[in-house]
Parts: C-alpha cells; structure tokens; sequence
C-alpha cells in the first residue's frame, strides 16, 4: 500500500491504482486499471472529483493499517474510488462494498494486503479487537465484540469490509461513547491528513517507506484521542516525520574487483541504488582477515587500504554514509596482498575453434607462475579493428561477441597477483553462423501439449506447440502452471486469467551479425506465458526515462516471486527469471530450456557449460555482460530522488563484461542441440530477459511491433 512518490499517481491515467506495464494494444500492453468491470462503473457513473474522497481513503488508511496514508496512495486510492462513481463517506463506501465489484475489489485491497494480514494475526475476536483498538484506542464492548466476530464468522460480513463497517457504526451512533469514537475519528482523520499533506518532498515521501517507518507513524497516530488539540500535535506530526528522513541511509554499495599489491588492496565498487534521504558523504572500505580488520575510507571508487599482511586472504566489504548514518555494507570480495612477485609467463597457444560469433581458444599453462599462483587467463581476439576478450581459470576459453566472417588474431595471457604476463603466440580464426552446428530447431519441443490445473487459481494451463517443415507454432491460454503470488495485489490490482497466445516463429533461425531490438513480446515461455522485459512506465509519463519492472524501489509493479504480474487483461507475463516455473520443471542447476524467442532460437534460464562449446564442461550461472553506469545520463532526474537503477537508460553494454552478448546470448551446445545453435539466456542481473534478438524477429498472433 506504500507508494514512494505521489507523482506516481499521474502515471496511471485513469484509474490510477498501480503497476501495470508493456506496450500499446490488445497483445502486449498494460496500463494500470482495475480491468473491464472498474472501467464499466466508470462510465455508469457520476464522478466526484479525487479531493472529495481524502476524508475517506485517510480513514480506511486508520482502520485497517493504524496510520496515516503515504501521498502515491492517497491520490492512487481517491482517484481509484472517483473513477469508480464511490460514495464519499465511509457509510456509503461500506454499503457500497455489496453491490458494486469495483469497489469492493478496491476495499480488499485494503482488508486482504499483506500490510493487514501481517498486523491482524489470530482470531476473529482479535481481528475486531485489534481494528476497535486502531479506530478508537479502545477494546470493543463484549456486546460489541461478540456481534461483528458473530457477523463475520457467520459469514455476512467480510474481513475486507468489516474495518469500514465498524467505523461506519460508531460514527452514526449518539450513545455518549458514541460521540467519543467520532471525535477519536475525526481527530485521526485530522491529523493523518496533515502527516500526508506534510509529504512535500522527495526526501520526505521516500523516508515513508517501509515496515519500520509504518511503525513509527502508527505508533504517532495511536496517541491521538477525542481529546487531542489537533492543532497542537501538527508539532508531533513535524517532528515524526523529520525522524523517520533523519533516519533514512543509504543502500549497500556493489561491490567490484579487489587488486592487491604490497600491503594493499585497491577496492572498487559502484554506488548503491538509493542514497537514502540524504546525499552519499563517504563511503568505508573494511578488509577483514584472522579476525583483524582495517578500514579505509573516501568520496569515490576504488578506495585503497593500506597496513594489509602480505600472503593473507583478506574479505573487503564496503558501505555507505549520509547523514542519517552509515548503511548496510556490501558483500564481500576476496583479495591477498603480496610483496615483490612477478607476473607469469607466456602461455603455449594451442588451436581455436570458430562458433557463431565466438571462438574458443585451446592453450596450456606458461613454464613459470612467477612465483605467486596464477588467478586467471584472458584470451583476446582482434580483427576488423576491435578486439574482445574473454576470461576463465583454464583452457580452453571462449570469447563471445564477434563478427561472423572476420578473421582474427587471438593470443592468451596469464594474471597471478602481480599483474597480467607476456601474451602467448597468436592464433587464426573466423567465426561463422553455421560454426560446425545446426540452427534447426525441428524436433525440439515439437510436437508437446499439456492441460494442468492451477487449484490456487481455479484455472487450467494449457497448451499446445506444433510444427510444420518451416514453421513452430505455439498456443496456449497463458495460465501459469506453477505457483504463483497473490493478485491482485497493492501493487497490481487485476487477477490472473486465461487469455489467448499465439505465435508462429521459423524453425531455422539464422543468427545475424547485428540485432535488432524489439519492444516487448520477445517470445513464450513452453507453458504460453509471454516473455515481455520492459514496461511502457516512464518517469512523469513523458515517455522518456523508461522504468524497469525489477531491482528497484522507484516504483512498485507488484511482482511476484517469479519476476512476473498481470496486465489489465489477465495476461499473466514474467520480466525476469521465472523462478515458479523452473521448481516446476525441476531441473536443478542443470541448462533448462524454457521457451523460444519471437526469431525461433530457443531460450534458456540461469545455468549454462562454463565452455560454451564443450557440454562436458562444469554447469555455472551465466552472466550478462551489462552494468549499471558510474555516471547518470545528462538530462536524468536527480538520482537523489530516483536512484540509479531505475530506468533501461541507467544500464550499458560492456561487450566481454559477463558471458553473453548485448542481446544475452551466445553460440554453444545444449542438451537439446549437442551440435551447437545460438540460444538466449535469462539472468540474474539485467537486462533479465534479453531485449533484443540476432535472427529475425516474426510479427504474427499475439506478438505485435
């Protein structure tokens, strides 16, 4: 229910309740929405403007959280109850709850959030209890609370819809307490919308954020009585909030490399993704070994330390201070200074394998380490005017990224804690598309269907791929067939449903020495679940700074476990590593194929051959070979109020940087294709699912441009 800036609001367009994402039209695209039976009480109704629904959504904020609303759900929920033709008081609201499916679905959010239910735990009686103690700081009267735990145990009453209906009761009551509880009300009410209003600034709305923020502000309002000089707590209110910005600090640091040298350790990093409510002041490096630690401190990467023991193994960590206090220190990157070694020799080249668009090259290890243990290999590549690299612990190693056709001069060198040695002898090699492997894909996955029911969503997946001499097809009704979260949710407010996929992709795919971005739809899963990594989100709607879907806090789309959430018209889509689907596949650490790209190569999910070319090679987790900018783009908003990682344009490509190329892939065998085909991976880092593709992509079904 927190949002983090009440700009977000004016993202949503009309019914502005949160999260949706994706492109334009009916086959790819999210806006925020409460789907078709919201938008139909739009247009049967008579609209209030958002401003005459504060009173009410502050209330609903008291009854069911026990504190003030955050100001994105404020205007998200008044907004949200406006569209939807609501009464403007809480009596109407409840009465309402029966009758009208958009609101109800609005007032579970509220009875149903993972907020309520981690505040309401036990029984019935304890759930009345705990809402009479949050609306009027009072127990219920045993009558009282033996006829609504008697209304909701019966079933007449919801748990959604009991907060406003005990509020709605006090408030019409003229009994003596009666008159009280309406006063504690409208003093609540009061001062709750004077914390919201207070909210002025960036600084201000992000420190409300959070479980323990939500404590304090609870903590604040529960002091509020009848009796309460509302004026005079507007000083309690000034002071709550500027403890909760005061306390605000910054994000762990990532951490980068560790060079040793004498003594020392030269520790890199990058800057965390929030600076919390106040700008980064330092940053302290501490490098731990036998229980001794020594720190260092700076403004800026890499930060050295000095006064190491030469031959210990040392844990550098790394955190952040504003001045609101130091945050949570980074994890940790292992380095071993040394005294006076030498760098190695040259390694004996051996031969090089052409791949598509890679090469891997054979060498063995040079005569002298000298004198220290040899840490790593890098082999480069140059032709055509550009070099790449690539780097592993023994032979052979596989360089990604280059041009098919081109002729390259490849060598290797040797780093042991002293530095990089001598390069070997060169050797010859052209990538080419074909590369002693097939790109057909007949065979794969074809023919396969499946109908399992998802009992938690009272659906059943199905689904069906089949294949011609030239062509895949697949269909299905995007029904996940694994568990999924809760939806809707706070931050995605429409249900999982059955909607149709189609798509029909090349059974021969060629992989191209350039790519080309596509959009959204960038294939499906084998279950029919779409493939669709960006969002059509960007900052103050103007369509310039695209927002990402995960790994950031800008922003909530409302995802669940496995990276994924619904679009206003059911379409259930994963952004990122589909981490339900996998436990369902049940491959372990094992290469698993989950889908196929919109150009018809196939699509894999976190683990990968260390050697792309050798499938008896160890299993690793695949990297990408992007990373978040040190510097923010010229013309971005401040970072001090949208931290870096929040938008596409904060990420670039580091060709060599991770195992993959800019579209996160690369040539190699798999399981399913022992002789080699280009394929796609899903990461854990971004861009998660590949945003472009090396075949040609194929517009037809439910994939539009």
């Amino acid at each position: 229910m927190h949002t983090s800036n009440i700009r977000h609001a004016l993202m949503w367009g009309t019914v502005l309740l949160a999260a949706g994402c994706g492109g334009s039209g009916g086959s790819g695209g999210d806006a925020a929405g409460q789907g078709t039976t919201l938008l139909a009480a739009v247009s049967a109704s008579a609209q209030n403007p958002a401003s005459a629904y504060y009173n009410a959504v502050q209330q609903m904020y008291i009854a069911y959280f026990g504190r003030p609303a955050d100001s994105g759900g404020l205007a998200n929920f008044s907004a949200a109850l406006s569209a939807a033709g609501a009464p403007t008081d809480i009596a109407g609201i409840s009465a309402a709850y029966e009758t009208n499916p958009a609101i109800k679905s609005l007032i579970d959010a509220f009875g149903t959030s993972s907020e309520s239910n981690a505040l309401y735990t036990g029984g019935t009686a304890a759930f009345v209890t705990a809402i009479y103690i949050n609306i009027f700081n009072r127990g219920p009267a045993a009558s009282g609370l033996s006829f609504w735990s008697n209304a909701i145990d019966s079933g007449g009453l919801s748990r959604g819809n009991a907060a406003l209906s005990i509020m709605a009761g006090a408030l019409s009551n003229a009994s003596p307490q009666g008159v009280l509880d309406a006063a504690t009300v409208a003093n609540k009410t009061t001062v709750g919308n004077y914390f919201t209003s207070s909210l002025t600034t960036d600084a201000r709305i992000n420190s409300y954020s959070g479980s323990a923020a939500a404590a304090t502000a609870r903590t604040m309002l529960s002091s509020v009585s009848s009796s309460t000089n509302t004026t005079s707590f507007q000083a309690t209110v000034d002071s709550t909030i500027s403890t909760l910005v005061s306390n605000t600090v910054p994000g762990a640091p990532v951490i980068g490399a560790a060079s040793a040298g004498d003594g020392i350790a030269v520790v890199s990093f990058t800057a965390p993704s929030s600076s919390g409510a106040s700008a980064i002041t330092s940053y302290t490096v501490t490098c731990t070994a036998g229980g001794s630690s020594v720190t260092a401190a700076g403004a800026s990467s890499p930060i050295t330390v000095s006064g190491l023991t030469n031959g210990a193994t040392y844990s550098c960590t790394v955190a952040a201070t504003n001045s609101g206090g130091t945050g949570s220190a980074s994890s940790g990157v292992s380095v071993t200074p040394v005294g006076a070694n030498t760098v190695p020799g040259a390694p004996t080249i051996g031969t090089a394998t052409a791949g598509n668009g890679s090469a891997s090259i054979s060498f063995t290890a040079p005569s002298s380490s000298g004198g220290s243990t040899i840490t790593g290999y890098t082999a480069t590549c140059t032709g055509g005017g550009s070099s790449k690299t690539g780097t592993g612990t023994a032979s052979p190693i596989t360089v990604s990224n280059l041009t098919n056709g081109i002729t390259y001069s490849c060598s290797v060198t040797a780093t042991n804690a002293a530095g990089a040695g001598t390069a070997s002898g060169a050797v010859s090699v052209t990538p080419a598309a074909t590369a002693g492997g097939t790109s057909s894909t007949a065979g794969v996955m074809c023919p396969y269907s499946q109908s399992v029911f998802n009992s938690a969503l009272n659906l059943t997946n199905t689904v069906s791929m089949t294949c011609s001499s030239t062509q895949r097809t697949i269909s299905g009704n995007g029904v996940p067939d694994h568990t999924v979260g809760t939806f809707p949710n706070s931050g995605n407010p429409t249900a999982i449903g059955a909607v149709n996929a189609m798509h029909s992709s090349t059974l021969t795919p060629v992989a191209g020495s350039t790519s080309t971005s596509v959009g959204h739809k960038i294939g499906y899963a084998n279950n029919s679940v779409p493939f669709d990594p960006a969002t059509a989100e960007s900052y103050q709607n103007a369509g310039v700074w695209k927002i990402e879907a995960l790994n950031q806090t800008y922003f909530r789309f409302g995802t669940d476990s496995s990276n994924a959430h619904v679009q206003p018209d059911g379409t259930y889509h994963y952004h990122g590593m589909p981490e339900g689907y996998l436990t369902k596949l049940g491959k372990g650490t094992a290469m698993t194929l989950v889908g196929f790209a919109i150009d018809g190569f196939p699509i894999y999910a976190r683990y990968g051959y260390t050697t792309a070319t050798d499938a008896t090679s160890a299993i690793k987790t695949m990297t990408a070979s992007y990373r978040m900018k040190s510097t923010a783009d010229s013309g971005r908003p401040s970072t001090s109020s949208v931290p870096m990682g929040t938008f596409t344009q904060d990420y670039e490509y580091v060709a060599g940087l991770g195992d993959l190329d800019e579209c996160n892939g690369r040539y190699g065998v798999t399981p399913e294709f022992p002789n080699g085909i280009y394929h796609y991976y899903i990461t854990d880092g971004y861009p998660y699912i590949q945003r472009c593709v090396k075949g040609t992509p194929a517009y037809n079904g439910t994939v539009s441009r």
